[in-house]
């Protein structure tokens, strides 16, 4: 039986990324902080672990950088494709719509899903999306998760 349901995910910020993020970084200050390197190296250590969470909450916690998804659509393949289209809207209103990759995390805590954008020739044309219980409304997350563990041929 294949599933020609199409999913809608609306992704938005996750507080449980956020303190994730707080708690490794903060970790790895400490671990700074009690290392017996020189006081330059301190600093700058320091300064790099705090540019890498500004930057990290900006594109995984807070969802601001402009080019972070906050949504997508997934559709079954047509019949000559081989896996599942994907739609995503981007913060800065620009669309990327690509191939939904094999090898993709499913846990009922954690969904990593990785795709490749359509005309994307840099150096990772890989976009990997990260989304933990409180990043979405639960009965999409679920039927993303269906999908993705089982493919199209599972009712969602």
């Amino acid at each position: 039986m294949q599933s020609n349901q199409v999913i809608d995910v609306a992704i938005r910020p996750s507080r449980l990324m956020a303190i994730m993020l707080i708690a490794v970084h903060g970790v790895a200050v400490w671990a700074v902080w009690v290392s017996a390197l020189p006081i330059a190296m301190h600093i700058t250590l320091k300064l790099v672990l705090v540019l890498s969470l500004w930057f990290c909450l900006r594109q995984s916690g807070w969802l601001y950088a402009p080019r972070f998804v906050t949504s997508l659509r997934i559709r079954p393949a047509a019949q000559d494709e081989e896996g599942d289209r994907l739609e995503a809207q981007c913060r800065n209103g620009s669309r990327l719509e690509g191939e939904v990759l094999e090898g993709n995390f499913v846990a009922p805590w954690l969904v990593t899903l990785g795709f490749r954008p359509h005309g994307v020739r840099r150096w990772f044309p890989r976009k990997v999306i990260t989304l933990l219980p409180d990043s979405a409304d639960r009965e999409s997350l679920r039927r993303l998760r269906v999908r993705l563990r089982w493919g199209a041929a599972a009712p969602v």
